[in-house]
């Protein structure tokens, strides 16, 4: 593929390459009107007509939903067959921070995810799924508040794929149980991700083959809220990121949902919830998902999903 302009409409200089992902690529950039730093998510040209309105889609949804908590949309436009959209620059990534702490105090992490659920509040409101909240998904300003990006494989109300039935999007340690049955997204399953993100902002363990049991002194809103939101039923989790982030903001329920504790090793009650078995590695290609750091993990369209999933 041959490198973009470097000065794009006229306006936007591009300089080093931060992230890329399916047919996507994101450089840094800097906007000569404003006069400041910008990341710049750009789709070559040639690319099919359908992935030119994902892209097109992409910039739509984001756009939509406007939150603190979302890193905004600037601007969004073609230059000689490079479609692109123009973002806010962050500071660093939860995935980030994570490498080099992959532990988090209680009171940090409860913030974090109280951001994120704050934001996909918004998406909610905004009748926008997210499907793919993850720590490569999660930006961080100067003042260390979560920033919500990549809406690449979002949804809208009434949206589809496009898949074959047998696929789903999304990344396999952070799908909730019925997306990897098939079922259609719901708010409740980026409920469920935020759900594992807490588990391992925690713990220190990515979900690869299951959750990791939960610290055994934690507040009690945030352990009654991170068991609510990866409950296996989902219809006894917060409905959505508003009713999640006040949960965790709020005091710890009398009693949680039925089902929501199951005993567990030693003299914690947090549940370790089975993953599907691991199935044969297929791919599919998946279209227009970045992030706009580096070290964000691919969203991927995963075949087979009544059997397992693996990245």
């Amino acid at each position: 593929m041959a490198p973009p302009p470097p000065l794009l409409a006229g306006r936007y200089d591009l300089g080093g390459l931060l992230g890329a992902g399916g047919m996507a690529v994101v450089h840094r950039g800097h906007d000569r009107v404003l006069d400041r730093p910008v990341a710049v998510k750009l789709l070559p040209p040639g690319s099919p007509a359908a992935a030119v309105e994902r892209f097109r889609d992409e910039g739509r949804r984001h756009a939509a939903v406007r939150h603190p908590g979302v890193l905004p949309v600037l601007d969004a436009g073609a230059d000689r067959g490079w479609h692109f959209l123009v973002l806010e620059l962050a500071a660093g990534s939860l995935a980030q921070l994570l490498r080099r702490r992959p532990v988090l105090p209680p009171a940090e992490a409860a913030a974090l995810l109280g951001q994120v659920a704050a934001a996909l509040a918004a998406a909610h409101r905004a009748g926008v799924v997210h499907r793919d909240v993850k720590p490569g998904n999660v930006l961080l300003d100067d003042g260390g508040r979560a920033r919500l990006i990549d809406f690449g494989i979002s949804l809208g109300a009434g949206g589809v794929d496009g898949l074959p039935a047998d696929q789903v999007l999304g990344t396999r340690e952070y799908l909730s149980p019925e997306r990897l049955r098939g079922a259609p997204a719901t708010p409740a399953d980026d409920v469920w991700a935020v759900g594992v993100l807490g588990h391992q902002l925690l713990t220190g363990v990515r979900p690869a083959d299951g959750l990791p049991a939960l610290p055994a002194a934690l507040p009690p809103a945030l352990h009654a809220a991170l068991l609510a939101a990866v409950h296996p039923d989902p219809a006894r989790r917060p409905a959505d990121g508003a009713a999640l982030a006040a949960l965790l903001a709020g005091p710890a329920p009398t009693a949680l949902p039925v089902g929501a504790l199951v005993p567990g090793d030693g003299d914690d009650a947090t549940r370790r919830l089975p993953v599907p078995a691991r199935a044969p590695r297929r791919w599919a290609a998946v279209a227009l998902t970045g992030c706009v750091l580096a070290g964000g993990a691919l969203a991927t369209a995963f075949p087979g999903v009544a059997a397992a999933v693996v990245r």
